[in-house]
């Protein structure tokens, strides 16, 4: 029984396996042709009209003047006088700020309560003294000592002066330069340390500065155009023109200054220290022998990348290898011919072979 109900149970797997295949077949018995596979739209273009490439450049600047002394605090203390206000037009050697010691028990000598400034008057009329002294005893015994005493005299004096004077110049903050006051951080009653940003003073024309970065540097020269905006997305946006690119990165950035102006009647309403977002369109062309493509275009994969170049309109999946990306354009080497044209889109729905339609 169980011999008789196996062969029948293989019998019915054979009769069910025989209807498939001749449902699955039946338009080929018949001659009736499959459905074929609908090519697939592509953009594609020549090797050749690829070796050069324009990138959008952005990056974010500031506003301010080709000279710019930036003034900080020497000594610690507290701003007792700030006689000067943003926009002010300065003078070489003009008062800016007077730091102080306050809320001590000294009293004010010479305007001031810092008792290292004090110390250094009291030195300085003392030294001052002892030599007018030196002075009028050589004069009036005219010997070799006192004249020895009365050099020795003059020496501290001097000493003491240079002292005293560079403590003031410390407390005293004063314009290394004539120009404009762009920036005021220090206000009166303000109490400050050494290193305290107190005021930026300006003077030459008006520019913007921005940083490009090692690979952005070359393809930016003098008289390129740019645009700026007040805000990112550059809606309302002035135009400008480079001035200078610096060939030394900052140290601390690693990414190189560029300078540039714009005769836009605006521009000079924007005040010094303005945030700006800078555009421009940079021309690369690639190193012999190399062309670029869209990132899009590229097939990334472990065994290495590869792109798909058309024979007729069959696509043909050919290696490639990566010299550089920038941003969204990769650029490339290994392809010899440079009449092949390169498929721009859809890569990633494509199979060696497939045929292909161009758009």
């Amino acid at each position: 029984m169980k011999t008789r109900f196996a062969i029948v149970v293989g019998l019915g797997a054979l009769v069910i396996l025989g209807a498939f295949l001749s449902t699955r077949n039946r338009n080929m018995v018949t001659g009736i042709p499959l459905p074929e596979k609908t090519p697939l739209g592509v953009h594609a273009e020549r090797i050749s009209e690829r070796e050069t490439v324009h990138l959008d450049f952005s990056s974010a600047g500031s506003i301010g003047y080709e000279s710019e002394a930036i003034l900080t605090a020497q000594v610690a203390g507290t701003i007792v006088t700030a006689p000067i206000q943003v926009n002010q037009r300065v003078a070489t050697g003009q008062l800016l700020y007077k730091i102080d010691e306050t809320g001590n028990s000294i009293p004010s000598l010479a305007g001031f309560q810092s008792a290292d400034i004090q110390q250094a008057q009291l030195r300085l009329k003392n030294a001052e003294k002892e030599y007018s002294e030196a002075r009028h005893n050589d004069e009036r015994d005219d010997t070799t000592a006192s004249k020895i005493t009365k050099d020795q005299a003059r020496n501290d004096r001097d000493i003491a002066s240079l002292s005293y004077k560079a403590l003031l110049d410390k407390r005293l903050v004063k314009s290394p330069t004539a120009g404009i006051i762009t920036v005021k951080n220090g206000n009166l009653n303000d109490t400050v340390t050494v290193g305290t940003p107190l005021a930026i003073v300006s003077n030459g024309r008006k520019i913007i500065r921005f940083y490009a970065s090692d690979n952005e540097r070359p393809l930016i020269a003098p008289g390129q155009t740019i645009s700026f905006s007040q805000d990112i997305a550059g809606t309302e946006r002035f135009s400008g023109t480079v001035l200078r690119v610096s060939q030394n990165a900052d140290v601390t950035t690693r990414r190189f200054l560029v300078e540039a102006e714009s005769s836009d009647p605006q521009f000079h309403d924007l005040p010094a220290g303005s945030i700006v977002t800078i555009f421009t369109t940079l021309k690369k062309t690639a190193r012999p022998g190399n062309f670029f493509l869209p990132l899009s275009a590229v097939l990334r994969e472990q065994n290495g990348s590869a792109i798909f170049v058309l024979e007729g309109n069959t696509a043909k999946r050919v290696p490639v290898t990566i010299v550089t990306i920038i941003g969204e354009t990769v650029e490339l080497t290994d392809i010899d011919d440079r009449e092949n044209r390169v498929v721009m889109t859809n890569v990633k729905q494509i199979k060696d072979g497939d045929t292909l339609i161009l758009e």
